[in-house]
């Protein structure tokens, strides 16, 4: 089966489930793993090419129903198969994936990926139960503060991994008030950034941010106002690489791994 991803993360996916060899086109943001870069691209994330598209002629396109909108029915007017299942939750990721073995006629191959997947969640869902769950905020953007909601991936992750979340309306993100965050007081930061001895990220193709967090160490985002927050007072403020949560791929698991042992603790 020939397939195009127009997405980082199911590029990701399809490289872990073994279904590399059906790859024809990616986007330029898919970098991981660095193979799937001498592979065609077809445009950026947010702009794929669709006429490029459909000339390569794929027998399934792997894209993002909200941000691929204009693309996918502009696909589908042509006949182009489309895979783009909405993603709110860790157990929608793992679905996906068994999804596209079924398309794929590859069911008992990906499976043999996606069961041990399944199974380390609820080891760390089962480690969590009953125990006392730290309040956690996820910091995406500090002007204005942005955080994952219920409607996202992330949000679903550090629940699993014991944490507790501030309560929100049913959106996949939001901005929260200044107020608001000072009075969930969260014992734990996560913030989309770096620690000292990582190497600073490239600057992804096409974004317009002047300082983007992605690339900042805790003391470029954490400033003085924050010294009231316990996290910040008691040095639990954490960089988290958006490969590992923003990427509802296969190192999904390692990163609720990760956050369940910052929970610990607390």
């Amino acid at each position: 089966m020939k397939i195009i991803s127009l997405v980082p993360s199911y590029t990701e996916i399809l490289f872990s489930l073994g279904l590399d060899s059906e790859l024809i086109g990616v986007t330029e943001h898919c970098d991981f793993p660095l193979e799937a870069q001498n592979i065609e691209k077809i445009g950026t994330f947010a702009n794929p090419d669709p006429d490029k598209i459909i000339d390569l002629a794929p027998e399934l396109v792997c894209a993002d129903p909200a941000l691929h909108k204009q693309a996918i029915a502009q696909l589908r007017d042509k006949g182009v198969k489309v895979f783009s299942p909405w993603l709110q939750s860790v157990k929608d990721v793992l679905q996906s994936m068994e999804d596209l073995a079924t398309l794929s006629r590859q069911q008992q191959a990906v499976l043999d990926v996606v069961n041990p997947l399944r199974e380390r969640v609820g080891r760390v869902k089962e480690g969590a139960s009953g125990k006392c769950r730290p309040r956690v905020f996820r910091v995406m953007s500090d002007s204005p503060v942005i955080t994952p909601g219920p409607y996202s991936v992330q949000y679903d992750a550090i629940k699993l991994a014991g944490g507790t979340l501030m309560p929100m309306d049913d959106t996949a993100y939001q901005q929260v008030p200044w107020e608001e965050l000072i009075r969930f007081n969260p014992e734990i930061l996560l913030f989309c950034g770096r620690s000292k001895a990582d190497p600073k990220r490239p600057r992804c193709k096409g974004c317009l941010s002047k300082n983007p967090m992605c690339q900042r160490e805790v003391d470029e985002i954490i400033t003085e106002e924050w010294s009231g927050v316990n996290a910040v007072r008691n040095n639990k403020v954490y960089p988290l690489s958006c490969d590992v949560l923003c990427r509802p791929g296969v190192r999904l698991i390692a990163g609720i791994e990760k956050l369940n042992k910052y929970f610990q603790g607390v």
